[in-house]
C-alpha cells in the first residue's frame, strides 16, 4: 500500500521490544551490543523516550523508524533547542521505495512544528544533504603518543597526582559528577536520572578522577578499545594535563585520541604544548530552522569565549529570501533582520559552512573586502560532544 506522512506514528512503551529487535536487525547488531546497550540513555521502555521514535507499520510489522530526540543546548545564559535525528532505519524488504525520504521530510516538518531551532544528524553527508543537512561545525581532536606523556611529566612533577577509578554505579559519586558537569558554561542538558547512561553512550567506560583527598573532581570516558577519550570534564581546567597523564598512568594505553570542545581555549593552549597533533574537524550534519536565534546565540557565545573585533556585516541567505545584519560592539553581538543591501549572498548550505566551519569563511567562498570581518569572527562554536550524539 502507498504510504504518506499520515502513516507515520510515534511509538509507545509497549512497542519497545519490537522496536529494539527491528533496529538491531536492520543495522545488523547483536542484542548484547545493540541500541539499548550503546545508546542506553535514549532507548528505554518508557513512553517519554519511545514517543521520540516515529514509525511506519505494515500491519503489525515495523518497516521504518526515525527518532527525533530533544537536545537543550545551554550556551552561558542562552539556550538553543536541537532536534537530534537518529535511529533511521528501513526494513531491507522495503528499501528503495522512498520510505527514508518520506521519514526525513516528515522529521523536518515535525521539528519545525515543535519549535526546534536547528537539527543535528550523524551519518554520510551525501545521504542527507539533499534534505537540507550539511556537514559543518567544529570538533577539536588531539592525538598523543607515549613521548607526549613523558613531556607532560618532565614539565610537571605533580602530573600523576590524580587517581582514576571505574565509576562502579556509586550513586553519591554519580551525583557529584553531575554537579561538576552542570558547572560547564556550554553544555547539553542531560537528565540527572540518566546521566550515567549518557556517560556510557557508544559503549564508553567512564572513570572518576579523584584528588589527593580522595574527593571526586571530574571524569573521563574512554572507548572499549582504550584508544580515545570522548569527554574529559574537571572542576579545574588547569588540571587537564595532570588528568591526562594520571589517566594514562592508570589505564596504561599508548597512543590516544582526545575529543574536546572548540570553545575550551585555555585547554587548547595547554594541549598545544604537548600533543603530537591537534586537528579541527566538522562536528556532523546540521540544518538550521531558526537562523535569527541560532546566529544571535552563537555569535554572543563566541564573544564570551574570546574578545571579538568590532564590526558589522549584512548577509543574505538566497534560498530563503532573508537578510540579516550581524554586528559586534564592545564584545557584545546583535543579529537582526534587515532590508539593507548585503555585503555577501550565499545559499543556506554555503552559509552553514561559512559561519560554522570547520574552515574559515574564505575557504568556502570568495569573501569581498567589506565582509572580511567574517574571517575574524568565524567559525562560530557549533558543536556537540560525541556523548550527546543520537
Amino acid at each position: 500500500m502507498p504510504y504518506n506522512e499520515k502513516s507515520i506514528k510515534p511509538l509507545t512503551a509497549r512497542d519497545y521490544e519490537q522496536a529494539i529487535q527491528f533496529l538491531n536487525r536492520t543495522f545488523n547488531y547483536q542484542r548484547e551490543n545493540g541500541f539499548e546497550y550503546f545508546l542506553s540513555g535514549l532507548y528505554k521502555p518508557t513512553d517519554e523516550l519511545m514517543n521520540c521514535i516515529y514509525a511506519i507499520w505494515e500491519g503489525d510489522k515495523l518497516i521504518a523508524t526515525l527518532g527525533i530526540y530533544p537536545i537543550d543546548w545551554c550556551l552561558y545564559d542562552q539556550k538553543l533547542r536541537i532536534g537530534g535525528v537518529g535511529g533511521i532505519a528501513v526494513d531491507p524488504d522495503w528499501q528503495g521505495k522512498g520510505l527514508m525520504g518520506l521519514m526525513l521530510r516528515f522529521a523536518i516538518k515535525q521539528m519545525k512544528r515543535d519549535g526546534y531551532q536547528l537539527s543535528y544528524l550523524a551519518g554520510l553527508r551525501d545521504r542527507y544533504r539533499r534534505y537540507g543537512w550539511e556537514v559543518c561545525g567544529c570538533q577539536n581532536v588531539a592525538r598523543f603518543t607515549p613521548s607526549c606523556f613523558k613531556r607532560i611529566r618532565a614539565a610537571d612533577s605533580q602530573a600523576d597526582s590524580l587517581k582514576f577509578r571505574s565509576i562502579n554505579q556509586n550513586s553519591e559519586t554519580i551525583a557529584r559528577l553531575y554537579e561538576i558537569y552542570c558547572q560547564q558554561k556550554i553544555r547539553c542538558e542531560r537528565p540527572a536520572d540518566r546521566f550515567e547512561d549518557f556517560l556510557r553512550h557508544g559503549a564508553l567506560e567512564p572513570y572518576v578522577a579523584f584528588d589527593s583527598s580522595d574527593q571526586p573532581i571530574g571524569y573521563a570516558t574512554i572507548d572499549s578499545n582504550r584508544t580515545s577519550i570522548k569527554e574529559l570534564v574537571l572542576v579545574d581546567n588547569k588540571q587537564q594535563l595532570a588528568a591526562l597523564s594520571s589517566f594514562q598512568n592508570e589505564i596504561q594505553f599508548d597512543d590516544l585520541v582526545l575529543y574536546f570542545r572548540p570553545w575550551d581555549m585555555e585547554y587548547l593552549r595547554q594541549l598545544g604544548t604537548c600533543a603530537e597533533s591537534i586537528t579541527l574537524q566538522s562536528s556532523g550534519n546540521w540544518q538550521i530552522f531558526d537562523w535569527l536565534a541560532t546566529l544571535s546565540t552563537l555569535l554572543n557565545a563566541r564573544c564570551r569565549i574570546s574578545h571579538m573585533i568590532d564590526g558589522k556585516v549584512n548577509i543574505e541567505i538566497s534560498d530563503i529570501g532573508r537578510r540579516y545584519s550581524l554586528s559586534v560592539a564592545h564584545n557584545h553581538a546583535s543579529v537582526s533582520l534587515t532590508e539593507e543591501e548585503p555585503q555577501l549572498t550565499a545559499t543556506s548550505e554555503q552559509w552553514m559552512r561559512i559561519l560554522f566551519g570547520p574552515t574559515q569563511p574564505s575557504g568556502v567562498i570568495s569573501i569581498p573586502y567589506n565582509a572580511r570581518i567574517l574571517d575574524a569572527w568565524c567559525p562560530l562554536p557549533l558543536s556537540l560532544m560525541p556523548i550527546d550524539h543520537v
